[in-house]
C-alpha cells in the first residue's frame, strides 16, 4: 500500500509555447524573474524554516530552497471509494489514493476505469508537498497561507527524519494542528505577519472539518433522506465558510462532494480534536517532541492520546 507521504516528487517540466519569430527567453532568466517577483515571500520560507527548526520541527537541509520542476504546476492526487462506504476500493486501511502526478497532469485512463467501476473519485490538487519545493503557485499564496503549507510539511519531514510511521488518519491531522499552532506562534514573535489573517484561517478550516465530518456521521449513520441532497448541503455549508480570497482553501476545499471527497478530509478531520486538545495540554514545543513516540496502529494511537490528557 502506498500512501501519499511515500509518492516521490518525479516531476517533468512543461514547455512554454512560443510566437512565432519569438526568442526564446533563457531558463535563467525566467528564474531570475521569478525570484525577484517573490523575493519577499522566498524569505518569508527561509524565516519559517528557522522558526520550525527552533520550536523543535527537524526539517530536510534544503526545505524549499529549491523550486519544483515544474515551478507553473500543482501536485495532483485521484482519490478513490466505494460509493455505498467511505472505503477505498484497496481496503480500510488505505488512503484512498489511486494516482498522482507532480505536474496536475490527471490520468484520464484511470479515472474512466473508476468511474466505470462504478466508484468516486476525487482528482485533488495541492501546491503543498513533502518534498517542500518552492512554485509559482505556492508563492502567490497569502503570507498565512504559506506559513501554514510551510509548517505542516515541515511536521511531515519531523516524523520522516524520526522513523516515525503513525497512522495516516491521524498524521495529516497532526500536521494541520501544528501547522495552526506554530502559524500563530510565528505571527506572534514577527509583527510584519498578520496573526488576524492567520487565526481566521484556523477557525475556518476548523469550521469546515467540523462540516464535513458531521457528513461524514450521516452517511455512515444512514441520518439522511437522499443521499445526494446530502452531498450538496455539505458542499453548500462549505462555500458559506470558504473565504473568497483565500486561494489555499478554495483550492483545498472547492470540489464536488462524494465519498472521495469524505475519504480525504476525514484524514485530516476527524481526530483533528483529540490532537489540538491534546497539544494545548501539553504546549506546541512538548507536543512536537511527543508525536514521533506514537505508535503505527490506530488503537494504541487513541490510547496514547487519551492517556496524555489524563495526566
Amino acid at each position: 500500500m502506498m500512501h501519499r507521504r511515500d509518492f516521490l516528487d518525479l516531476s517533468i517540466k512543461s514547455g512554454l509555447g512560443l510566437a512565432l519569430g519569438a526568442s526564446p527567453v533563457p531558463v535563467w532568466a525566467v528564474q531570475r524573474s521569478d525570484d525577484a517577483k517573490y523575493a519577499n515571500k522566498i524569505h518569508l520560507l527561509r524565516r519559517i524554516k528557522v522558526f520550525a527548526n527552533e520550536i523543535g520541527l527537524r526539517t530536510n537541509e534544503a526545505f524549499y530552497d529549491n523550486w519544483k520542476a515544474d515551478r507553473n504546476s500543482l501536485y495532483l492526487y485521484l482519490y478513490v471509494s466505494l460509493p455505498d462506504k467511505i472505503v477505498s476500493p484497496k481496503g480500510p486501511d488505505d488512503d484512498g489514493i489511486d494516482s498522482y502526478s507532480p505536474n496536475n497532469t490527471l490520468s484520464m485512463e484511470r479515472l474512466k476505469e473508476n468511474i466505470s467501476n462504478g466508484y468516486h473519485t476525487m482528482p485533488y490538487t495541492t501546491a503543498g508537498n513533502s518534498a517542500a519545493e518552492r512554485s509559482n503557485i505556492l508563492l502567490s499564496y497569502h503570507p498565512a497561507s504559506i506559513a501554514f503549507i510551510g509548517f505542516h510539511e515541515a511536521t511531515h519531514q519531523h516524523l520522516r527524519q524520526n522513523d516515525t510511521r503513525l497512522p495516516y488518519s491521524f498524521e495529516e491531522a497532526c500536521c494541520d494542528v501544528v501547522a495552526n499552532a506554530a502559524v500563530k506562534m510565528f505571527a506572534q514573535s514577527h509583527f510584519d505577519f498578520s496573526y488576524r489573517a492567520a487565526l481566521i484561517q484556523e477557525q475556518r478550516t476548523e469550521d469546515i472539518y467540523k462540516v464535513i465530518v458531521n457528513n461524514i456521521n450521516a452517511f455512515e449513520t444512514g441520518a439522511y433522506t437522499d443521499v445526494c441532497l446530502l452531498y450538496q448541503q455539505c458542499k453548500n455549508d462549505i462555500q458559506h465558510l470558504l473565504p473568497r480570497d483565500n486561494m489555499f482553501m478554495r483550492t483545498r476545499f472547492d470540489y464536488e462532494v462524494n465519498n472521495a471527497y469524505f475519504l480525504r478530509n476525514r484524514l485530516y478531520g476527524l481526530h483533528y480534536p483529540l490532537l489540538k486538545e491534546v497539544m494545548l495540554f501539553m504546549g506546541v514545543r512538548d507536543f512536537i517532541q511527543f508525536i514521533p513516540s506514537l505508535p503505527p496502529d490506530e488503537a494504541g494511537t487513541l490510547k496514547m492520546l487519551n492517556e496524555a490528557i489524563k495526566k
